[in-house]
């Protein structure tokens, strides 16, 4: 049955009496606007036609287009010549309706017939209007493809130009592709524009996979385009594009697959494309291709290269996500690599992931090879990492290794109460797990193994602090912190009355340091200790403990500077690791936040040591502010306190510290002074 439309809204009293009113215009469209949510299939022609009606009524434009977009995703066989005038018509005007755009594009996909020459002029010039130029560029890219005669040679240079945009520019690269090849007369000239966009940031990545199609397509261009890859790793705004390209004509097996492959391995060892060539090998490593063997083997090889860190990190990746493509040859030549004093920092952290995941690749040479190597102070911390997770992953060592272990080590390790009830038989094998799993624990909570040589060389001075900070304060990351802090934060944990006096100062910092930027502070935390604060230090990996270790401290005195270390962004700071929302301390945590705030003193410093978490609109009211910095303040003065926030706008770190008269005053970051928002109780509204 037709829906019958009127325009008021209330029907008619004479409509009710035949027992059938009729629907108000908003009802109807209300109804298919459901349906194209709902029930696509149910759809029918005079539904289009009702809602290419509704194009041109101001009310119910925006619905009608973001529906008759929705129906290309079910039945495309709906759509008639008209509805393309239609949509054309809606992005011509002042105020183009994107999702218009978007049903064009997805017609064009399955029925390019429908499509007109007149249709592809309005989509060039839609290529200037950001809200347009994805669709229209992805819709050109089908057009192309499928009825690549409607395209003139005039055409090409809103093309050209529309690689420069990079809502467009992917669309444009694959419709100079498909134009290419459909049109050869047109070839040279799309080749050349796509080679000259790989050097533009906003078109490279584009361009580049554009130049891969020409090559697996057997193109007569394909030499001309594989030498311009090449070329193009050498330059910093085109090596990352490049090589991900090159990485694609490896992966695809064509003729040109080894000389890819060969300029990715050389490129590692060149510091314009090292990290981009490092991550293209990493892509190669599981697909299962003859090139994954090689391209695993060349990172590791890259450890020695301008590109080691690269390799590093994605090796890593590939021991957390795929362990099973290591073997023995592979731990081999890692640890032949563990002799260059260079790269021995890097590869012993790769074998200790490696013995975390896959302890049955490490012989019995390896581990006696290792343990000899504890005998050498300056570098067992990098041995005993590995043995650490060795016996951490497999259960332990045959019993003839551990009396050695410790007597290379020369290392007195602290006693603990288990080891002094133990028979005198067990010692030393308890004193030596000891010794091998804090190693274990450092290496698995992402500090490294110059952590292991701080944590060993502060036990053998001070026995019972270390085991404060590792069993009650979480400390892994021991090289961040100076030995003087380490004690003083430790003497204060013990005994919650010294130095009762003094102002407190509650130190918070993250267990996920995946790039080393704290290790930076060392030094500057001292300053706090040394104008007179009672310091105390925490490492924690989740808001729940870093709500409980602010409520253990400041129940017992209102803390006058509270510090929170962790990597950053405008509405959040990350304590652990992984994705779970309680890594993070964020603006939604407004239960904790609020609790806090009774734990702290009334103008209270409270340092953000994280990047971007000042970030905040200029002149933007309390009300408006989003950043967790400006959260945490509104929140104080919502509860009648005053806060003195520091935060960093941008991303950077802290430079230093001013205080007057022994009170903190300044925080002073690498590249601006930190942002500090000011709003007191009385500033409420």
């Amino acid at each position: 049955m037709p829906r019958e439309v009127l325009l008021t809204e209330e029907p008619k009293s004479k409509h009710k009496k035949l027992g059938t009113p009729i629907k108000t215009e908003r009802a109807i469209y209300e109804e298919i606007f459901h349906q194209t949510e709902s029930d696509l299939y149910s759809i029918t022609r005079e539904d289009m036609d009702i809602l290419i009606k509704g194009l041109k009524k101001k009310e119910f434009a925006d619905e009608c287009a973001s529906s008759l977009s929705n129906i290309t995703l079910g039945d495309i066989g709906l759509f008639q010549r008209k509805d393309i005038d239609a949509l054309i018509e809606a992005i011509s005007g002042p105020e183009p309706l994107d999702s218009c755009a978007y049903a064009l594009m997805n017609i064009a996909a399955e029925r390019s017939d429908l499509f007109q020459r007149k249709d592809l002029e309005q989509f060039l010039q839609s290529l200037t209007n950001l809200e347009l130029a994805f669709p229209c560029a992805k819709t050109l890219e089908y057009l192309a493809k499928m009825k690549p005669k409607l395209f003139k040679r005039k055409d090409l240079d809103a093309l050209f130009n529309g690689l420069a945009n990079e809502k467009s520019s992917y669309g444009c690269a694959k419709t100079l592709f498909n134009i290419s090849l459909n049109e050869p007369k047109y070839a040279g000239l799309c080749i050349a524009a796509l080679i000259n966009g790989t050097e533009d940031k906003k078109s490279a990545d584009a361009c580049a996979d554009a130049l891969a199609e020409f090559i697996l397509s057997g193109s007569k261009y394909a030499d001309n385009c594989m030498t311009n890859l090449m070329a193009g790793l050498e330059k910093e705004e085109s090596a990352e594009a490049c090589a991900n390209a090159l990485a694609t004509i490896t992966k695809k097996g064509s003729g040109f697959s080894e000389i890819s492959f060969n300029a990715l391995i050389n490129g590692i060892y060149k510091k314009e494309s090292s990290d981009a060539c490092a991550t293209a090998l990493a892509s190669i490593v599981s697909t299962g291709t003859k090139y994954s063997e090689l391209a695993l083997n060349g990172l590791i090889d890259g450890i020695v290269s301008p590109g080691a860190d690269a390799c590093s990190e994605e090796l890593l990746s590939f021991i957390s996500e795929n362990p099973e493509v290591f073997e023995k040859r592979h731990v081999d030549a890692l640890m032949k690599l563990l002799s260059n004093e260079l790269t021995r920092s890097r590869i012993s952290n790769i074998l200790a992931h490696i013995a975390l995941k896959k302890p049955e690749l490490f012989s019995q040479k390896d581990i006696e090879f290792m343990i000899k190597k504890l005998s050498n102070e300056q570098n067992f911390h990098f041995y005993l990492s590995i043995l650490g997770c060795l016996v951490s992953s497999s259960g332990g060592l045959d019993e003839k290794y551990y009396k050695e272990i410790l007597n290379n080590l020369e290392l007195p390790i602290p006693e603990v109460e288990f080891y002094k009830l133990a028979p005198d038989s067990k010692k030393d094998k308890l004193r030596a797990l000891f010794a091998l799993r804090i190693s274990a624990l450092i290496i698995r909570d992402g500090a490294n193994a110059e952590d292991i040589k701080s944590a060993f060389s502060f036990a053998k001075n001070h026995a019972k602090e270390f085991f404060t900070l590792w069993e009650q304060c979480g400390i892994r990351y021991f090289s961040r912190y100076s030995e003087e802090l380490l004690v003083e934060a430790a003497l204060n944990v013990q005994d919650p009355k010294r130095k009762n006096d003094a102002p407190a100062a509650l130190l918070m910092y993250n267990q996920s340091d995946y790039n080393g930027a704290f290790y930076q502070d060392k030094g500057k935390l001292d300053k706090i200790m040394h104008n007179g604060y009672r310091v105390v230090l925490y490492e924690i990996d989740n808001e729940q403990g870093f709500f409980d270790k602010l409520v253990e401290e400041g129940s017992q005195r209102p803390i006058d500077v509270l510090w929170i270390a962790g990597h950053g962004e405008q509405d959040k700071i990350r304590l652990g690791l992984g994705e779970d929302e309680k890594a993070f301390l964020d603006v939604t945590d407004e239960d904790i936040i609020q609790a806090i705030i009774q734990y702290v003193q009334n103008d209270c410093r409270v340092v953000f040591n994280s990047c971007s978490t000042g970030k905040e609109e200029e002149g933007a009211k309390p009300s408006e502010w989003k950043s967790i910095a400006g959260i945490f303040t509104r929140t104080a003065a919502e509860n009648g306190k005053t806060i003195r926030p520091f935060a960093p706008p941008k991303p950077e770190s802290i430079f230093n510290l001013e205080f007057k008269k022994g009170i903190l005053e300044k925080v002073i970051f690498f590249e601006s002074e930190a942002t500090q928002f000011s709003i007191t109780p009385s500033d409420l509204p």
